[in-house]
């Protein structure tokens, strides 16, 4: 197996920035990170015609997820057969049909569901891949990352805490866990402002915040003592902390 990095946090924290910039930190200092689903992609690509098809395909599947199979219809294809293999091999069904379970706590359309649930079995099985010389994992959007697609209003503590302990349990979980500690209100408007990703809804803005920060805390009760969990709280201590991660690796 792969040695993993995830950074969590509210939509619009910063993760894909700080992603980008662990991974220019340590490029440069001859560790080579690769992105979670880019890592399954050039996994299964050879030659030089397949590998240009592939590099075509995962920049098109950046733009409209997985669901890019009318386009790339050979490819799709054959990933799903590696994907569908994987999941048979490593007893994975339930872990993604816990997942299927936590979408219903979700205010996602049915088009949205099925993205997610083909990113989410990516996600999963890179996790079984064969390592690759000096090359280490990392998702800015990873498999725990997905909990805070969750919203139902007054969904009750208890009930949210079961659901995402469910989920967790039997999920292979990253070596090192970076949780973006932004404000919240930084978050909304970072993601207000960009192009592309999350928007949050600001008619139900105090109820998103609150369903948040119960799911902040769930995650760091739990997982505190499973993995390496890094918590940056502002841009000072970016530097020390990916001195860090550095150290682990």
């Amino acid at each position: 197996m792969n040695l993993f990095i995830e950074f969590v946090g509210y939509p619009g924290s910063g993760k894909t920035l700080l992603s980008k910039r662990l991974k220019k930190f340590l490029n440069n200092k001859k560790f080579k990170l690769i992105k979670a689903d880019k890592y399954f992609f050039d996994y299964y690509s050879s030659g030089f015609v397949n590998k240009l098809i592939f590099k075509n395909y995962y920049k098109y599947k950046i733009k409209v997820k997985f669901a890019s199979n009318l386009i790339f219809k050979k490819q799709h294809k054959y990933l799903k057969s590696k994907l569908n293999r994987l999941i048979k091999k490593h007893k994975l069904k339930d872990s993604i049909d816990n997942f299927k379970r936590l979408l219903n706590l979700t205010d996602l359309n049915n088009s949205s569901k099925k993205m997610a649930i083909d990113n989410f079995e990516i996600d999963l099985c890179t996790f079984f891949l064969s390592k690759k010389k000096n090359s280490y994992i990392y998702n800015d959007e990873g498999i725990i990352q997905k909990v805070y697609q969750l919203y139902k209003k007054d969904l009750k503590i208890t009930k949210l805490e079961r659901e995402i302990n469910r989920y967790l349990k039997n999920l292979p979980l990253p070596n090192i866990l970076v949780s973006i500690d932004t404000d919240f209100n930084k978050s909304v408007k970072n993601s207000i402002n960009r192009d592309r990703g999350f928007k949050y809804n600001i008619e139900n803005i105090s109820e998103t915040k609150k369903m948040f920060k119960k799911i902040d805390f769930i995650l760091k009760k739990k997982l505190k003592k499973k993995t390496k969990l890094i918590v940056i709280k502002n841009k000072k201590q970016v530097d020390k902390k990916f001195k860090n991660i550095q150290n682990i690796l």
